[in-house]
This record gives C-alpha cells, structure tokens and sequence, in this order.
C-alpha cells in the first residue's frame, strides 16, 4: 500500500554554504519547535567546501526528528541568489520561515506562536519579531537587532520601501507561502530580504511581533557582510534601478526611488576605489536622475569635470551626455 503524503504546516527554508561550525545549532533549533501541525526543513546546501555534508549526515543519522528534515546538497554552487530562489520554491506549506545556516532559533513555540498569529489575522501575509546578534565567537554584540523595528505593528508596502528596508533579522520571519506562486522576474533575478519585503506587502501587510526568538549571527562569510562599503552602495543602486525599471513600483514609488538612485549613484560616482570606467557610468547615471535646479547639482557637474582622475577623451562623452540630459527635459 502506497503511503499518504500529507503537506506540511510549515515549511522551513534554510540556505547553506560553509556554514560547518554552525549548522548544526541551526538545525536543532528548527527541530526542536514544538507544534500542533507539522513541519518541514529545507536545507539546501550550495555545495559547501567544508565538512557542512559530514555534519549534516550524522544528524540525518542518529536525530530522532531527522524525517523531518530534506537535505539537499547541489553538485555545484549556484550562488546565493540562485540557491536561495530554488529554496524557496521548495516550500511546501502553507507558510514558509526562513532561518539561514548560521543563525538559529530558541524559543521552542516560535513557529507555534507565528502560525497562530497569521491564523488570526487574515490580512497580514507575513510576521517578524527581535533577534539577539552574536559574533562567530558567540559573544552578544547587541540584544536587538534593530530596536526601531518596533516603532510600527504593522506595515505595508510603501512603509517596506522607504522605511523598513528589511531591517530585522530574516531568521524571525515567517509568511504565507502562496506569495511565492508565479513570483515576478524583479524578484527571482534578485531574491534579497528588502525585495522579500516587497513581495509580501504586496498581499497583505507584515506585522511585527514583540518578542525574542532568534539569533542573527554576523560572521563577516555572508553574501552582504562580506561586501566592502562601496559594493553594498553599489548593491543597493542596483536594486533601487530593477524597482524604477518596474511601472508599478515607477508609478507608486517615484520620488523616492529617483531620490535614491540620485544620491547613490553621486556617492560612487566620487569614490575613488572604484576604476574610472566604472566612476564614469555612476556619472552618467546620475546625469539621468537629478534635475539642474539646485546649485548643488552644476557643483556636482563640475567637481566631476575638474576631477584629476578623467581625461579629455571622456570629456566629449561627458558634453554629449549633457546635451542630451538637458534636451530630455525641455
């Protein structure tokens, strides 16, 4: 007789990537929650160069709630965006949390506590709470990750945007799985927490919970943490250019994604670690997005034109950019 599968309740997603010194306290705390329905954990391992396998296996092998579990190593790394996005289309459940493989949980009725709250609100389409944040050494930096968080009960999308900007602890948040059906190109091509945000409150709101159920450890390995200050700048443009090249987001979010990319692509654009090539695009970036009625904005022109550091080749690019930039606003 064949067996009957049944969903689970609550499927939790969990990306991996060297992660061996820490996987396991991750693990044990998704499986330690305590429940009236059932749970699911994806681990999705981006084929790490470490033991996080060998860990892995011995869990599968003598936890008593190892069923519970679906590891999954990839034959080649994917990539966090590639990795997480696959994940995530795992889920199974009616809701989905996520906990990464260097973070953990430890309250034992956090997964309790987040279902009954989603089942009592009907337009919240996901929630979060506090997190600690610990160091690879598991010493405290910080009892909460980002107190402001709690300023607001709920929030919704513009609020996501311009305010929240996925400032908690993404191992503290669970939301309504059918979010995921047909996903837009914006966010598969870029699965990040702010865009995560995005994607939520657009179905409802994302409300936040005031209690500590998680830890948030920061080990400097992670995609973001590991960037220099002025990638994660450049992330951020990036990010910000994908949202305004969306109608709707132009539409809803114009002022404040133009301020964005306006201020953003100046700072690069006077960043003197990044090659001239690239300084030069941010300019031409910029030259898109402000508006010359400010003197700041022809100071900005002409700090760029005294700039050392470009020649005269690059100055007729620069005239025909500026000839251009002001025709499109006449």
């Amino acid at each position: 007789m064949e067996r009957e599968y049944h969903l689970p309740t609550v499927s939790v997603v969990m990306i991996t990537y060297g992660h061996e010194k820490f996987i396991r306290q991750a693990v044990e705390g998704v499986l330690m929650q305590e429940c009236n329905f059932s749970v699911e954990l994806i681990v999705a391992d981006d084929c790490s160069l470490d033991n996080t396998y060998e860990v892995m296996q011995q869990i599968l092998d003598t936890h008593p709630r190892a069923s519970r579990i679906r590891y999954i190593r990839h034959s080649k790394n994917k990539g966090r965006i590639d990795n997480s996005l696959w994940a995530l289309e795992q889920s199974s459940g009616k809701y989905t949390a996520i906990c990464e493989g260097d973070d953990y949980w430890i309250d034992a009725y956090k997964l309790q506590k987040q279902v009954d709250y989603l089942e009592a609100n009907p337009n919240s389409a996901g929630c979060f709470h506090h997190a600690f944040i610990i160091d690879k050494n598991n010493e405290e930096l910080n009892t909460i990750y980002h107190p402001y968080v709690s300023q607001f009960l709920s929030y919704n999308q513009e609020m996501a945007l311009t305010w929240l900007g996925s400032s908690y602890a993404t191992c503290s948040l669970m939301f309504r799985s059918s979010i995921l059906l047909n996903s837009p190109n914006w966010f598969k091509k870029n699965v990040c927490d702010e865009f995560l945000d995005i994607l939520i409150t657009h179905f409802g709101s994302l409300d936040f919970i005031d209690q500590k159920m998680s830890v948030y450890r920061i080990t400097g390995a992670g995609t973001w943490t590991s960037l220099s200050t002025t990638q994660q700048v450049e992330d951020l443009l990036n990010r910000t250019l994908v949202l305004y090249n969306e109608d709707s987001f132009r539409t809803k979010y114009s002022k404040f994604l133009i301020k964005k990319i306006k201020n953003l692509s100046i700072q690069l654009t006077f960043d003197k670690s990044l090659k001239r090539k690239k300084r030069f695009r941010y300019f031409s970036i910029a030259l898109k997005f402000i508006e010359f009625n400010r003197v700041g904005h022809f100071l900005f022109v002409i700090r760029f034109l005294i700039d050392p550091i470009y020649n005269i080749a690059l100055t007729r690019k620069l005239v025909s950019l500026l000839k251009s930039s002001f025709l499109k606003r006449k």
